[in-house]
């Protein structure tokens, strides 16, 4: 295809070199027998000198903004060039910083790496001993309840040698043995759930029946058998009552006697308590009247 409009355009330049010789001879041919052709021609040349002026001062001046813009570009990009450079000497000599900050780093960081190995060490060390003294605590632990049962059984033992001392030389309660006064200061200061005790102990008392303590601390929702056992010794050591153990059955006593005082206002004075705190609060209020009934249960 390229060679064929080459030899196109060749054939186009040979007829129009032939046309233009043609137009000269035709020119010639026609206007050289005239005595004014000199004129003519020498008008021609002048106008044709006219026009090449006119188009080289056109030229002249497309050439000057040409060569502007060309030297307005040059300084442009001359200018771009100097902040490229300024750019990579800022970046060098941030790479060289970098670089610097860098070998710090790895100092440091070789640094940190000995401190680690030496904190890993003696955590090693550390956990070591921790797992000893864990087994040394868990052969402490599984030795743990037989220690326990064996102390309980020593306490029930002195428990049962001073009951049985006091049960020899007490006497039948009184109400000269501790005052009213003091039986209702008593009652007023006592939790809701160890008035509830107070009751059983009244109870028991009047009903001669055994007084079980879990079945007492289910009644109460009171988990809490150690408290409930101090409490009872603390009543009996001030004389507010006379308890003995039960021969043969854990935590389950004797009432023999109870202040005639204590006797006779325990009840009323759990009711007025629970009236006056839950009188605006019937479910509570609901709650520990029922578990007062639920003692009066156990021994009906």
């Amino acid at each position: 295809m390229e060679a064929k409009f080459n030899e196109l355009a060749l054939h186009f330049k040979y007829w129009a070199f032939i046309a233009l010789l043609f137009f000269v001879f035709l020119m010639t041919e026609r206007w050289s027998a005239s005595k004014e052709f000199t004129t003519y021609l020498s008008n021609a040349a002048t106008m044709t000198s006219l026009l090449l002026a006119v188009v080289a001062i056109f030229y002249s001046f497309i050439s000057n903004d040409g060569m502007s813009r060309s030297l307005g570009s040059i300084s442009t990009v001359a200018s771009e060039v100097r902040e490229v450079r300024e750019d990579i000497e800022a970046f060098a000599g941030q790479t060289k910083l970098s670089t610097e900050t860098a070998a710090i780093n790895n100092s440091l960081v070789r640094s940190a790496s000995a401190e680690l190995s030496s904190t890993m060490t003696s955590l090693s060390e550390t956990l070591s001993a921790i797992s000893n003294q864990n087994a040394a605590l868990k052969d402490l632990v599984a030795s743990l309840p037989t220690r326990i049962d064996q102390l309980e059984t020593r306490f029930g033992d002195v428990a049962n040698a001073i009951s049985e001392k006091q049960q020899q030389s007490q006497v039948p309660i009184t109400s000269a043995d501790l005052p009213a006064t003091a039986v209702e200061r008593f009652l007023g200061r006592v939790t809701f759930q160890q008035h509830l005790i107070v009751v059983a102990c009244v109870l028991a008392a009047d009903t001669g029946k055994e007084l079980d303590m879990s079945a007492l601390c289910k009644v109460i929702d009171w988990n809490a058998p150690n408290q409930f056992q101090g409490f009872l010794s603390c009543m009996h050591a001030v004389q507010l009552c006379s308890r003995s153990f039960v021969q043969g059955k854990d935590k389950t006593y004797t009432i023999k006697s109870i202040h005639p005082d204590l006797q006779s206002s325990a009840k009323q004075t759990f009711v007025r308590y629970v009236e006056s705190n839950f009188g605006e609060k019937p479910d509570e209020r609901a709650k520990w009247l029922g578990r007062l009934a639920g003692v009066e249960a156990l021994f009906a």
